[in-house]
């Protein structure tokens, strides 16, 4: 089986002091990316085009500057905000020797730490700890069957650049069905996707040039079932769109009836319905030629546009 290599942020306003630690680190099979500050990790983090499988985080970080000294209340807001952001992402202590700042109360928050094994710091200036730290990594990721399921979903997974969001949402609907069933974050997770799917159209040419904004998937979508034969984009295609947009823009807002039937036995295989469509818009996303490469669909693309802007 092809190996994966997992992508994993290090936060550590002194990593450039241990930098054969990333040469280490790639020949044990992860790829390492470094930065300095907490909130530079976090905004790497937020951002859902990349897949993070792990976080390294120096004991001893810093928030926002050089002018600013480590502290106990950046270790702790790291680990909370890594928490919100991702509840399934791993984080792993690594410090710079023994006595640091906060020791003890690192060790407490490990202590509540039920997915590590090991509780233990590694440290940079232990003999042998980084390769243990990578293992260490490497065993705990795919204990959490995330390697596995970016396998399993290679192929849909490799279709858009929001794909970190979209691994998170399969991991969850892989991993427990009946909550995901239940989960009344879902809608709004595949209406993110729906953003990502419908500016790949754009890329595609299967829409215009600057149709496409966020606010507008139905209206797209209308154009779409307008301007393309089926022998383009066949009709299950056309209807499963019509669903998910449907689903998720229900969805998508607070307190809406259908977040609220979700928990009932009416909608109970709703979430599953909507997963299982966007799976298969993706695999057939997969497979489609870039139409703006075939000149004859392009130019029957742009005489339908024409002949609906002439109506006009």
């Amino acid at each position: 089986m092809e190996e994966i290599r997992l992508n994993v942020l290090w936060i550590d306003d002194q990593y450039e002091s241990n930098e054969p630690f990333l040469d280490v680190a790639y020949e044990n099979g992860i790829d390492i990316t470094p930065v300095s500050y907490v909130d530079q990790g976090i905004e790497l983090l937020k951002n859902q085009s990349s897949v993070w499988h792990a976080v390294i985080l120096d004991c001893n970080c810093k928030r926002k500057s050089d002018n600013e000294a480590p502290s106990l209340d950046a270790l702790r807001y790291a680990i909370d905000e890594i928490r919100s952001i991702d509840s399934n992402l791993k984080w792993f202590p690594y410090t710079a020797g023994e006595g640091f700042k906060g020791a003890d109360a690192i060790e407490f928050i490990l202590g509540q730490c039920s997915w590590l094994g090991q509780k233990k710091i590694y440290k940079k200036t232990q003999k042998g700890d980084d390769v243990a730290l990578c293992q260490y990594i490497k065993e705990v990721v795919n204990v959490g069957n995330l390697i596995d399921i970016q396998m399993k979903y290679k192929n849909v997974l490799s279709v858009l650049p929001c794909h970190g969001e979209l691994l998170s949402l399969l991991y969850k609907y892989d991993n427990d069905r009946d909550a995901f069933s239940k989960d009344q974050s879902v809608p709004n997770q595949i209406r993110d996707i729906l953003d990502c799917l419908f500016s790949k159209f754009e890329h595609l040419g299967i829409l215009q040039e600057n149709d496409f904004t966020v606010a507008n998937l139905y209206p797209c979508y209308k154009d779409i079932i307008c301007h393309f034969p089926n022998d383009i984009i066949p009709k299950y295609i056309k209807g499963a769109l019509n669903f998910i947009i449907e689903y998720a823009n229900a969805g998508s807002h607070k307190n809406t009836a259908l977040k609220d039937s979700l928990t009932t036995q009416q909608n109970l295989y709703l979430n599953t319905s909507a997963i299982e469509t966007l799976l298969m818009l993706l695999s057939w996303v997969s497979t489609i030629v870039d139409i703006q490469r075939n000149e004859a669909e392009r130019a029957a693309i742009e005489y339908r546009y024409f002949e609906k802007n002439q109506k006009k």
